[in-house]
């Protein structure tokens, strides 16, 4: 065995919360583990000394903007040990080993078992894996699941994720709502003030709208906000055309069309949003 490939395969796991190093995005020691959110799966990514905005990007086979998008708040830089929301298409988790399988070459991939989490719901719900196969990749399996147990659940490669195979993963409404940043983007150039609210947003799923747009009391008519939900890490722009209906409930801070509402992750007819405008 080559010296170098013997080094690799014996590097311990260390446990750090750094992902990568000054030259790589990730390491064959790093361990990631999944969250698992409505329709998508998300890693955290450790920033450490010489990682960019453009190129953790593009390692993960995202835009800058996509990034943000998954990151509400992010800037146009990456500070030391911040930590980024990176989602994770299926076509990138290697689930089960290639005739040909190099260790240096993949990060493990770990779910941590949370409360309410049942062997089914892994096997078919979250993992399309069979029962068996789960039992097996379950860390200490007793018959029982217990909050914090690992569930392995693959590979990623430490080259990256390719672009193609995030074919459909980030959400088909974004590049086109990303296109209204574009206004927010002139208000402040023009010196406009902003504004900030946070409350309650109503939408009904029933009527759907191939607009993006909201009724507000206090913004402009005509022009356009940002929206965030807080609980999903997702924010999206919107036009304000019209005011509240008196009949609203005095609770709502604004009411949205359902395509708002989806692109925000939003399941129940009312959630929490917080908001920016300009006048």
């Amino acid at each position: 065995m080559r010296p170098l490939l013997f080094f690799l395969l014996c590097i311990p796991f260390t446990g750090k919360s750094d992902t990568g190093d000054s030259l790589r995005y990730l390491r064959p020691h790093d361990t990631l583990y999944l969250s698992i959110g409505p329709g998508e799966m998300m890693t955290t990514h450790t920033v450490v000394a010489g990682q960019t905005l453009f190129s953790l990007a593009k390692f993960y086979g995202l835009t800058t903007q996509e990034l943000k998008f998954f990151n509400p708040g992010l800037g146009n830089g990456l500070a030391l040990d911040q930590q980024v929301q990176i989602p994770i298409p299926t076509k990138a988790i290697v689930r089960v080993k290639p005739d040909t399988f190099y260790r240096w070459a993949y990060a493990p991939l770990y779910y941590r078992v949370r409360p309410g989490d049942t062997v089914y719901g892994l096997s078919k719900r979250f993992f399309k894996m069979p029962i068996d196969s789960v039992h097996q990749r379950l860390e200490n399996w007793e018959g029982t699941l217990k909050v914090g147990q690992r569930y392995f659940v693959g590979w990623l490669s430490t080259s990256g994720i390719p672009r193609e195979l995030r074919q459909g993963q980030v959400h088909p409404l974004f590049r086109e709502n990303y296109e209204l940043a574009r206004h927010v983007q002139r208000y402040v150039a023009e010196g406009k003030r902003e504004y900030e609210q946070s409350g309650a947003a109503l939408w009904e799923a029933e009527k759907d709208s191939r607009n993006f747009y909201v009724l507000h009391d206090e913004a402009p008519l005509d022009s356009y906000l940002r929206i965030t939900n807080p609980m999903k890490s997702r924010y999206i722009y919107a036009k304000v055309v019209g005011r509240i209906p008196r009949s609203t409930p005095p609770n709502i801070l604004m009411v949205m069309s359902s395509r708002c509402a989806r692109l925000l992750g939003a399941k129940d007819p009312e959630f929490f949003v917080e908001i920016q405008y300009y006048k």
